[in-house]
């Protein structure tokens, strides 16, 4: 059994059953669509993470992670 996103149904019961050891990168992945997520798995992860894929936000944008 494989987590494949950060609110999957399977992660949660892995972690309520305490049989969840690990979290992949998909967990931390929140705007994929299933479709992109199987794309990754199917390519090998090639296309994950390319820094094209990167946006920049303005300062102001950003979470304040000290709140």
């Amino acid at each position: 059994m494989y987590s494949i996103g950060a609110d999957c149904g399977c992660a949660g019961n892995l972690k309520r059953f305490k049989l969840r050891i690990t979290s992949g990168p998909f967990d931390w992945l929140f705007k994929a669509s299933l479709e992109q997520r199987f794309v990754c798995l199917m390519n090998d992860f090639a296309d994950f993470l390319n820094i094209e894929d990167f946006e920049n936000f303005e300062k102001d944008a950003r979470v304040n992670a000290e709140l």
